[in-house]
């Protein structure tokens, strides 16, 4: 973990301490993906990122991966705009 312009930033979590670095960022025992919709936990996210300030998780479906970046990317620019 490092800070970069004032933001942590997390490269990898270890399959291990994931569980303990779900609940150090209060998430509930499932958040739905912020792509699909679906149930994740902290057994089967494929990553984690910020949106409009909250906490988003992305289920390891490779698809909803390779959107989640894009989307929060997205989410971000609406809101700048309005």
């Amino acid at each position: 973990m490092t800070i970069e312009n004032g933001k942590v930033v997390i490269h990898a979590v270890h399959e291990r301490d994931a569980e303990a670095f779900w609940k150090k960022l209060e998430l509930g025992r499932e958040e739905p993906c912020f792509v699909c919709g679906f149930p994740v936990t902290s057994k089967s996210f494929g990553a984690i990122g910020v949106c409009k300030g909250k906490v988003v998780v992305c289920c390891d479906n490779g698809r909803c991966f390779m959107s989640f970046r894009d989307k929060i990317k997205t989410e971000e620019k609406v809101n700048e705009e309005r």
